[in-house]
């Protein structure tokens, strides 16, 4: 059984695009979270706004329109991780943060209230984004959003 996704794209929001999902970001969808996808231009950022959740293939293709069925397929998802949670590598631990990288995530911070250009492995090993990680444990928060990668 599988997962699949009505998205509608930053770039066109006017419809619902489909879209399978990889196994391993299954449990991470949800109605309104942030994803990107894969298409035939490239890869687009979207947000959920419908969800087929253990439906076959062949069943999922009689319920979608054949002109939005799957584009293609999640290869992200935005989710909260709890800082406690995050496994960050040694080679990353060990690299010299530079002040001016950290003050600049301050000052994004304080602009969005979010970190962009977090990235998290699915089983929680962070991959990029050390400097936000810093930032996050700095301030005293429990958990920053990150984008689960497909691996």
């Amino acid at each position: 059984m599988s997962t699949f996704v009505g998205v509608k794209l930053k770039s066109d929001s006017q419809k619902a695009y489909w879209f399978s999902v990889p196994e391993e970001l299954s449990p991470d969808i949800r109605m309104g979270c942030d994803v990107i996808c894969t298409t035939v231009r490239g890869t687009m950022d979207g947000q959920v706004v419908k969800i087929l959740d253990g439906i076959s293939e062949a069943d999922a293709a009689k319920i979608i329109p054949a002109r939005l069925f799957p584009l293609k397929g999640i290869i992200a998802v935005a989710r909260q991780y709890e800082l406690k949670d995050v496994y960050v590598p040694m080679e990353l631990e060990m690299e010299a943060v530079n002040p001016e990288t950290i003050a600049g995530r301050v000052q994004e911070f304080y602009d969005t209230g979010r970190f962009q250009k977090v990235i998290i492995k699915a089983g929680g090993q962070l991959i990029d984004g050390y400097d936000a990680f810093l930032v996050a444990k700095m301030f005293g928060h429990d958990s920053i959003t990150g984008w689960t990668l497909a691996e």
